[in-house]
């Protein structure tokens, strides 16, 4: 390779990076690279301890709130350790993604919506309805926070509550449910 090829190959591979990050940085949605396996995604911690209330000692809650009238499905995973993805395998609630991103988009939680209201085919419209992502942690205490990654992405910690909303016409409700995170002490 001569001098002038090599430089000018090293030049070009400093632009690219020039341009990944400000690009990151203006816009980071845009420039994202996101992968998404087409393999189902099976928990390693699908054999951990599953109660049908929140965490009382140790373990990551998840709540799942159809509508504000319906009772929410609450479950604790004692011992969990992986993505907020993974949980629901753990805490045997039944998960569908969308086709074009079958563990990266929530479609259908626990059968809802109905397959005859969304096929998951593609990316549910706001009119259609949406599930919004929300955490408690011990140091958010008593207070829901909206997810900004994906539940794919999200490694929630001992302690932390997971809630899932299912939301119509663009709004983004916080869960009703008053979540308790914990202080986990763990061996």
């Amino acid at each position: 390779m001569t001098r002038k090829l090599l430089r000018s190959t090293l030049i070009g591979l400093i632009a690219l990076v020039a341009l990944g990050a400000v690009a990151n940085a203006v816009a980071p949605d845009w420039f994202a690279v996101r992968v998404v396996s087409h393999v189902p995604v099976k928990s390693a911690s699908a054999d951990f301890p599953v109660s049908k209330s929140e965490c009382e000692l140790a373990g990551v809650t998840l709540v799942v709130e159809q509508s504000a009238t319906s009772n929410p499905l609450v479950r604790c995973v004692a011992g969990f350790r992986g993505t907020g993805w993974e949980l629901f395998g753990a805490a045997k609630v039944a998960v569908a993604g969308t086709e074009q991103y079958p563990q990266g988009f929530v479609c259908r939680i626990a059968g809802y919506p109905s397959v005859s209201k969304q096929s998951c085919n593609g990316t549910p419209t706001l009119r259609e309805g949406t599930w919004t992502y929300w955490f408690a942690t011990a140091t958010t205490g008593e207070k829901w926070h909206l997810a900004m990654q994906g539940a794919a992405a999200r490694k929630p910690l001992c302690g932390d509550v997971e809630a899932w909303v299912f939301s119509t016409g663009g709004n983004q409700p916080a869960p009703k449910f008053v979540p308790e995170p914990l202080s986990c002490v763990i061996d």
